[in-house]
């Protein structure tokens, strides 16, 4: 089954370029182009979440968790539902608390959003109903509940639908979604479970740990399947690493883009999109990684670099060229994309020096939030011999900061019994000039239990919370200065406003 299907995508192309090639002009050619393309890409979607099934059903990677605003996950999580689905008209319910955070590694729990709701949409038919409702049961822990009208499970079956390869009536289905969610949930410290009846339809109830403001209440939203289609109105959930920039103000861009790559019409396809994007943009293109590094040595300025991890057989990878290049001095953005798994090959690109992992294809929306993180990477920083100290538990983001800090300027600890272990208890902190703080550390420490101690021993300065929050808790407006991003060189850019 996943051989036919991941054929599909393939079969169709092979099939509109014949149709493309057998036209005889150029409009033809764009309306057969136009009125098929959303079939295909439904094929390539469905292809890509099976494989990312299929690879994460085996994976014992640990969840990274970070607080994540839950409306904004989950209105990101809709728009990648619905973005090829022409074909349904679903009315979308929501009620989420305004200001929630929920605790998780987003690249994993898409996959339980994207499995549930998606398997809604496929059973209920192209029209129905669709609600996301939150439930806050205790201090710790939220309860999302998932629904969807015109479909029912039996109870017989609702024993089985987490069990591994377990299909039933479900048109190429693999049986791994569920067990998916099951485990990816499970790994988060939350549970899951469903209950169905033939009126009401069926709902999955999912617990997660997290975090909520004082202030929050619960919001009501009714919408349209179809307004989640390049919708501005709900804003896609960031990444440490993107920028939410306009389109419009890339248009004058003089950036230098470097791209790698051993597919010739992949290469192209990114000329095209950045020449959509800016006329000033200066582009080159490489399929060998011994031509882009000689190259690479005479060049002064290059503004980003896009390196594919598989170069051919025989060639250097593309994390073995990011790694030559940071060896080279180089400090620009260097983005990794791939078809490889995000899960396993996000934190080798990171280990290797990349800005950033995107998984292939690059589309625009990609490549533009892309090109406003190295917008934002060009811009001149106050040059300061100011010295940092930062308590930061992730590798990543201690890389990033002793790339955007010089080494002698920045102490790095994953957490205060490392600190203490290194200076002691009466160690003096008066040599600083800022302390940044992650919300959550190493030994289930957190950043409000370091800064609580650093005040203890006469910190009178700034502490800045790192962070995706979207604010400062309420029990920590008193310690903390600012809540700063978690990309050093935009936590840099607030600091020094």
């Amino acid at each position: 089954m996943l051989a036919h299907d991941v054929r599909k995508p393939f079969t169709m192309l092979e099939a509109l370029t014949n149709m493309v090639l057998d036209t005889k002009n150029d409009k033809e050619a764009k309306e057969i182009l136009i009125s098929n393309i959303p079939s295909i890409s439904r094929a390539v979607t469905s292809v890509n979440g099976m494989i990312k099934d299929v690879m994460e059903v085996g994976a014992d990677s640990k969840p990274k968790s970070e607080p994540t605003n839950l409306r904004s996950f989950t209105n990101s999580c809709l728009k990648t539902i619905f973005e090829f689905r022409e074909d349904v008209d679903f009315s979308i319910k929501t009620e989420i608390e305004k200001n929630i955070a929920i605790f998780i590694d987003d690249s994993k729990y898409s996959r339980v959003f994207n499995n549930i709701i998606g398997n809604a949409v496929e059973t209920a038919g192209p029209q129905g109903n669709l609600w996301i409702i939150t439930r806050i049961i205790d201090n710790t822990l939220l309860e999302i509940t998932l629904g969807n009208s015109g479909s029912f499970i039996p109870s017989e079956d609702i024993n089985n639908l987490f069990e591994t390869f377990y299909t039933k009536n479900k048109k190429g289905g693999t049986g791994l979604g569920l067990a998916i969610a099951k485990k990816v949930v499970e790994a988060h410290g939350g549970t899951i479970s469903c209950r169905s009846d033939k009126e009401l339809g069926t709902e999955f109830l999912i617990t997660v740990p997290y975090h909520l403001d004082s202030e929050s209440s619960t919001i009501s939203i009714a919408t349209n399947s179809n307004e989640y289609l390049f919708s501005n109105t709900h804003s896609s959930h960031k990444n440490d690493y993107v920028v939410d920039t306009e389109f419009d103000q890339l248009k004058k861009s003089d950036l230098v883009i470097w791209c790698l790559d051993d597919e010739g019409i992949y290469l192209d396809n990114i000329k095209s999109q950045l020449v959509s994007i800016s006329e000033f943009l200066s582009y080159r293109k490489f399929l060998n990684p011994e031509d882009f590094v000689s190259e690479f040595k005479r060049n002064t300025r290059i503004d980003c670099i896009i390196l594919d991890i598989d170069l051919g057989r025989g060639q250097l990878s593309g994390l073995n060229v990011c790694k030559t290049l940071r060896e080279f001095g180089y400090r620009g953005i260097i983005c990794i994309h791939s078809n490889r798994s995000e899960a396993d090959f996000a934190t080798q690109a990171m280990e290797a020096g990349a800005s950033l992992f995107v998984p292939k294809p690059m589309s625009m929306k990609r490549l533009t939030e892309l090109l406003s993180l190295v917008s934002e990477n060009t811009k001149n920083l106050p040059v300061s011999n100011d010295r940092f100290l930062l308590f930061e538990d992730e590798s990543i983001y201690q890389r990033q900061w002793k790339r955007v800090i010089e080494s002698d300027n920045i102490d790095i600890f994953s957490s205060l019994k490392e600190f203490k272990e290194k200076h002691g208890e009466a160690v003096s902190i008066d040599k600083y000039s800022y302390i940044v703080i992650d919300y959550y550390l190493a030994g289930n420490e957190t950043g409000i239990d370091v800064a609580k101690r650093l005040r203890e021993i006469g910190w009178i300065g700034a502490i800045y919370l790192s962070s995706n929050l979207t604010e400062i808790p309420d029990q920590a407006i008193d310690i903390f200065t600012k809540l700063v991003p978690k990309d050093p060189k935009l936590a840099l850019k607030v600091i020094h406003e």
